[in-house]
C-alpha cells in the first residue's frame, strides 16, 4: 500500500492515517466536508485522531498533506487516487 510514496516515513504516516480512516469510518464525513477549511481541526475529526497511532509524529503541514491524500482516496477510490497520483508524477 502506498508503494508510489518512496519516502518510508511519509508512507508510514499515510498508512496509519488510512487505517484510522477505516477504524473511525470517516470517509463520507471527509467527502462532505469540502475544501474550504482543514478537516483535521473540526470536531468531526476527533474519532479519526483517536484512532491514529502516529499522530504525535505529525506536524500541521504533514497532517494537511496526509489528509489531502485521504481526500483524494475518498473521492476517487484507492486505485483512482494511485492512477491520478502516478499520472501527475509523470508530467
Amino acid at each position: 500500500m502506498f508503494e508510489h510514496i518512496h519516502d518510508e516515513y511519509s508512507r508510514m504516516l499515510l498508512i496509519d492515517l488510512y487505517n484510522a480512516m477505516f477504524k473511525a469510518n470517516m470517509w463520507e464525513s471527509l467527502i462532505s466536508h469540502g475544501d474550504a477549511n482543514g478537516f483535521q481541526y473540526t470536531d468531526n475529526a476527533k474519532p479519526l485522531l483517536d484512532h491514529m497511532n502516529l499522530l504525535n509524529l505529525h506536524s500541521g503541514t504533514s497532517m494537511a498533506w496526509a489528509m489531502s491524500h485521504m481526500k483524494n482516496i475518498a473521492r476517487h477510490g484507492y486505485q483512482g487516487y494511485v492512477d491520478k497520483f502516478m499520472l501527475k508524477d509523470k508530467d
